[in-house]
């Protein structure tokens, strides 16, 4: 069962119309201008937003004849614009049939067009003007196509980048040698062995949190746990603290019960008989040191683990379970690294296997050529046309009156509104 599924190969139907249909409009569009249509289109446009223009001026035209007369002097003045407009706008197809950038059919086309503006002709204007609508539309849907299959370009390239980053690391995978199942074996041991020690530490750890602490002296006096990390009291402090827990008949208190009657109120103080500006003095004084002693757990005190540690030796001389963990780890500490590595390898390789998902190389292969026919429906077309584009003609024919004056008509058929009525 394949496991990467990619919705965009569902689409090869869609992606073959669409593809279809963008190389049939640019076949047109290169039969209609050639292959700098461009330049048609821009024409066009042009001719598109003066007729536009021409339907906004005439559909005013009524209501400025009952304006005031600056606000027909102003009407006026868009008329003039947009005459001298349409002269620049014959002026630059002649330019372009002379560059050969429109065709000539194209070029008497607009002109019959502009001559029918000048004349008021507004409707049959437009109605001539329907071939040159229907360009447009053709390049806004071409537009439109080619954002949609840019878009699916990009899918597809996502895809195969995906399914060739999964082909690499199975075959990746393929290539690495057989794990090392022994070198597993012992490290795990090892860790096993290793929570026996932290478990015997946090036993050992109990064992001084509950301890008498006046026992717990003793301990300390003789250095060893002041090595491995235990909170440091001076002696004459320990002296002084020992004599008052002696004298108040609290030297079977361990730190942790002293600690919590720091939280007893001074009447239940009294009612046990303890004197409270001692107590205070010496136990109140060492609260931090009490404080260190309950949380012995949470700090540095025997973590070190390492082979020869003094904090291996205190465990393995104080716990029967300790000694034989490290007994059993003293053996295993030549391999200790390599043991690590492969562990490490294995981890990471199963990772790898994680991101692969399940897929099979032959599949993800066969899924790559799904993918790759997608791309070549999506790219084999670009640039393409059906038809040859219409050459323009080599001879030089004038397209455009060039009589002085052109705007005449255009012009007196708006100036009737300033008449007096």
């Amino acid at each position: 069962m394949r496991c990467l599924e990619i919705p965009l190969l569902s689409e090869i139907g869609q992606i073959h119309i669409l593809v279809r249909e963008k190389s049939e409009l640019e076949a047109k569009l290169l039969s209609a201008g050639g292959k700098d249509y461009f330049f048609l289109l821009e024409d066009c446009q042009e001719l598109s937003e003066i007729i536009e223009d021409i339907k906004e001026i005439s559909s005013k035209r009524s209501e400025k004849e009952r304006a005031a007369f600056m606000e027909k002097v102003k009407f006026s003045r868009k008329i003039r614009r947009k005459a001298k407009d349409l002269a620049a706008f014959e002026r630059r197809l002649v330019s372009e049939y002379e560059n050969k950038r429109i065709s000539l059919s194209h070029g008497r086309k607009m002109v019959e067009i502009i001559k029918l503006l000048r004349s008021s002709k507004l409707e049959e204007a437009q109605g001539k003007a329907g071939e040159f609508h229907s360009l447009l539309e053709m390049r806004e849907r071409l537009a439109l196509l080619d954002e949609q299959l840019s878009k699916k370009r990009a899918q597809a390239e996502r895809a195969r980048r995906v399914i060739l980053e999964k082909i690499s690391d199975i075959s990746w995978l393929e290539e690495q040698p057989p794990i090392d199942m022994e070198k597993i074996r012992r490290h795990e041991q090892g860790e096993r062995l290793r929570e026996i020690l932290l478990e015997a530490r946090l036993e050992m750890i109990h064992s001084l949190q509950s301890m008498p602490l006046c026992e717990l002296f003793g301990k300390y006096k003789e250095g060893e746990l002041e090595k491995l990390g235990f909170p440091q009291i001076p002696a004459q402090e320990i002296d002084a603290l020992s004599s008052f827990l002696k004298k108040s008949g609290l030297e079977k208190k361990s730190s942790l019960q002293l600690y919590e009657m720091l939280g007893f109120s001074k009447e239940k103080l009294s009612h046990l008989g303890i004197d409270l500006a001692s107590f205070r003095q010496n136990v109140e004084e060492h609260k931090s040191f009490l404080l260190e002693i309950s949380s012995l757990h949470l700090g540095d005190f025997l973590t070190d683990l390492s082979p020869d540690s003094a904090s291996l030796s205190y465990l393995a001389k104080n716990s029967p379970e300790a000694k034989k963990a490290v007994d059993e780890l003293a053996l295993l500490s030549g391999t200790f690294a390599e043991d690590e590595k492969e562990w490490e390898r294995r981890k990471f390789l199963e990772e790898k296997k994680k991101l692969v998902g399940g897929e099979i190389k032959p599949e993800l292969e066969k899924l790559l050529e799904e993918i790759e026919s997608v791309e070549m429906a999506l790219n084999g077309k670009e640039g393409e046309g059906k038809k040859s584009a219409e050459k323009a003609p080599d001879e030089k024919e004038d397209i455009l009156p060039t009589k002085t004056g052109k705007e005449k008509g255009f012009l007196e058929s708006f100036f009737g509104l300033f008449r007096e009525k």
